[in-house]
């Protein structure tokens, strides 16, 4: 079950508990929905009846008010993970290689460049099929961009692949396209009216909610950069903001390379995360929604400051995932993290089994088809050139704090629906929850309309957790 479902149901017990308790008695200091008054005999009394139930509506907004601001930032998302390892035949796989691009996209992983041990850069392009098979395929394509690494690749239709940017024999500016079969140069012989500077080390990222490919950060070979362009099939590349502060159109966000990014394919919201900004490795998270950049205040643990880490945004689940990564020259511990933008709330995902050698600088994609990710190459002491497969599962456990405010309006219903919500409470201090301004101090919810008649058009108010009566 996704998280999003689960809290949905969540939420539908909650209201089923409320109605299903009536006018039971409750603590005074819990915030509480009034009930909207009943309509009147009188002409009036629609009216009346009609104001008593926004009263209603406020009441209820009031009361799951209190206990969402407050005891659901105690709730225990849980997060458990698997990794395959996928054995393969040496002499038809891709060699040893880190910094290369990774696509999922048609039943297929598509992979490009990279550097290797021997290289600065390469410029093979290989196909593996996600469907069961364990079998990569080398493409042939009869026209290839030069050989790089620090490039990177993003889907913007079902069938063709944008590449931007990389270092080889020279940092380049170049946009490609990958169309299942072909590579194509789409800016030769100045058909990009405009285009990003060359780059390297810079994230490329679809998103589908808006039919575009997003292009953010990289480093020009001297310094970081922070600006954030948008690459569509219709209007080319167009430069959303720059990171020219005192000209007045800066992105924001620090100038950084190496650095994480991930769209959520629904709300198209884009996450930033880590990275280099010349100095030391960076641990902030950066929003960019309606094409404006907020840092994202972030509750709670989170993952170490790295970069040349990689995210992917699980669909199913709705969390985005961050893997990897380096921290002063050394792979920071093989660790996995989630990141719910609901609660702004980082998790670490445990895993069972076998898992790959921390790294950085892999290739890292969710497969959305089979509810997976694919992990292949990367830097671990050296270059890897090792495919693994992930699963994942994630749940909301629910604090003692939020069950206590949740259940509290049918403390004696044990079989109804509000009691089961606290079966799988994981461990929480009592005292904590006294210390939750909004459980004990949650405003109370207005009190109902009463039903006005002919003579009162529009009813009265009615009091806290009381229902009008209509004249």
């Amino acid at each position: 079950m996704s998280i999003r479902a689960l809290l949905c149901g969540l939420a539908a017990a909650y209201l089923l508990c409320l109605a299903s308790c009536g006018d039971a008695d409750l603590d005074d200091d819990s915030a509480v929905a009034g009930h909207g008054g009943r309509a009147g005999n009188g002409t009036g009394g629609a009216k009346g009846g009609q104001a008593g139930e926004s009263a209603n509506a406020g009441g209820m907004a009031g009361s799951s008010g209190a206990w969402a601001e407050g005891c659901i930032d105690d709730d225990l998302l849980v997060v458990s993970g698997t990794w395959q390892y996928v054995k393969v035949e040496p002499r038809l796989s891709p060699n040893a290689r880190f910094s290369l691009s990774l696509v999922a996209l048609n039943d297929q992983l598509l992979m490009f460049g990279g550097g290797t041990l021997l290289t600065g850069g390469s410029s093979d392009t290989w196909l593996f099929d996600l469907k069961g098979t364990t079998a990569w395929s080398r493409a042939k394509p009869p026209t290839v961009p030069p050989a790089r690494g620090a490039q990177s690749l993003a889907a913007f239709d079902d069938q063709n692949v944008l590449l931007f940017g990389g270092q080889g024999a020279e940092l380049f500016s170049d946009s490609w396209r990958w169309d299942g079969r072909t590579w194509a140069d789409l800016c030769a012989k100045d058909q990009c009216p405009q285009s990003p500077s060359a780059r390297a080390a810079h994230s490329l990222v679809s998103d589908a909610t808006h039919d575009r490919v997003l292009l953010v950060g990289g480093q020009d070979g001297a310094t970081a950069i922070g600006d954030t362009w948008a690459w569509s099939s219709a209007l080319g590349w167009s430069e959303l903001c720059t990171d020219d502060c005192e000209a007045g159109t800066c992105c924001g966000y620090p100038a950084r390379f190496n650095h994480a990014a991930a769209v959520d394919s629904e709300s198209g919201t884009l996450l930033l995360h880590g990275g280099h900004d010349g100095s030391s490795e960076l641990d902030s998270l950066w929003s960019f929604v309606d094409d404006q950049w907020t840092e994202v205040d972030v509750k709670g643990a989170r993952p170490s400051a790295r970069a040349g880490h990689a995210m992917a945004h699980d669909s199913h689940n709705h969390l985005f995932v961050v893997y990897g990564g380096i921290n002063n020259g050394i792979p920071v511990d093989d660790d996995l993290w989630v990141f719910d933008a609901t609660t702004r709330k980082w998790a670490r995902v445990s895993i069972a089994g076998d898992r790959p050698a921390p790294r950085g600088y892999a290739g890292f994609v969710y497969d959305a088809p089979r509810e997976q990710f694919a992990l292949f190459g990367g830097s671990s002491q050296g270059a890897d050139s090792d495919l693994w497969l992930l699963k994942t599962s994630a749940e909301t456990v629910l604090s003692e704090c939020r069950c206590e405010v949740v259940c509290k309006e049918c403390p004696d219903r044990s079989t109804d629906a509000c009691p089961t919500l606290c079966e799988n409470a994981h461990s929480f201090p009592a005292e904590r929850c006294n210390e939750l301004p909004s459980l004990g101090n949650g405003g109370a919810g207005g009190g109902g309309g009463a039903g006005g008649g002919d003579n009162h058009p529009l009813g009265a108010g009615g009091s806290e957790a009381s229902a009008g009566v209509g004249n």
